[in-house]
């Protein structure tokens, strides 16, 4: 049975449903609230990619009656720490960890159930100030992840104009002559026109060694920029350079030279 339909089934009233991250992030999640009499509540944290979070504030008696009848019998950790007492269970992938505090002026009493994949996300909840309440700690883990995400995803698009390893053509230079020769068509309007000169090509190579961005540096008209162009953007995927031992993207620069005769 969807989790959602058991909570309204038992009493429970969906108060809201939103998004609270939205961005090329796997790690986005939907947030579900259901109230219920006494301050009671349950939250869930919905992911697509590693499933859900759930959170819920209980009056101390509905604590404890589901501490004893459902997680008595589990193996435990405990965690202390001031004024509350943490104690985790796992049973197989999930995990379970009932927040106990000394004052429940502070807050009700909290279980937090996620499953194994999502363990290193919620670890830090046990180390946070125990004035901010659970729900508020997931939230500003989730945007604390996706902010990472983002200034990693702009890392990785970084272009590298110096780089420790050169990307490689396939079969290294003879590679790239052979291809060269096997392709590079002299147009029939520079050599009416006599052009001759080198055309420096710019480029950028991806890490996953494919090409974008071709633009011509310097070119002699007659065709001959368009025919270099065209060559750099069909040649095979290319090794991509490497910095610091991982593959990054990195602007190229290469010369052709044409010459009649």
């Amino acid at each position: 049975m969807d989790i959602h339909n058991f909570l309204k089934m038992e009493g429970w009233d969906l108060a809201e449903l939103n998004s609270i991250i939205e961005s090329n992030s796997d790690l986005s999640f939907t947030k579900s609230s259901f109230p219920k009499n006494y301050g009671e509540r349950v939250v869930i944290y919905f992911s697509r990619s590693y499933g859900n979070i759930i959170h819920m504030e209980l009056s101390p008696s509905c604590f404890q009656t589901i501490s004893l009848n459902e997680f008595g019998n589990l193996n435990k950790k405990f965690h202390v720490e001031q004024n509350k007492i943490i104690k985790e269970h796992q049973y197989g992938n999930q995990i379970i960890q009932l927040v106990e505090y000394a004052s429940t002026e502070l807050t009700n009493p909290e279980i937090l159930i996620f499953n194994e994949e999502l363990k290193n996300q919620v670890n830090f909840l046990i180390s946070q100030p125990q004035e901010l309440k659970i729900e508020e700690r997931i939230e500003e883990r989730i945007e604390e992840i996706d902010l990472r995400y983002n200034v990693e995803k702009e890392k990785a698009d970084e272009i590298f104009e110096l780089v420790d390893e050169q990307p490689i053509f396939p079969g290294g230079m003879e590679g790239w002559n052979k291809y060269l020769s096997d392709n590079l068509i002299y147009p029939t309007q520079a050599r009416r026109m006599g052009v001759e000169g080198t055309v420096i090509v710019v480029f950028v190579i991806n890490t996953d060694g494919s090409i974008q961005d071709v633009e011509v540096l310097r070119g002699i008209g007659g065709g001959c920029d368009e025919v270099v162009i065209n060559l750099v953007k069909n040649s095979p995927n290319w090794e991509p350079g490497k910095h610091r031992g991982r593959p990054v993207r990195t602007r190229m620069r290469l010369p052709m030279k044409f010459k009649l005769g």
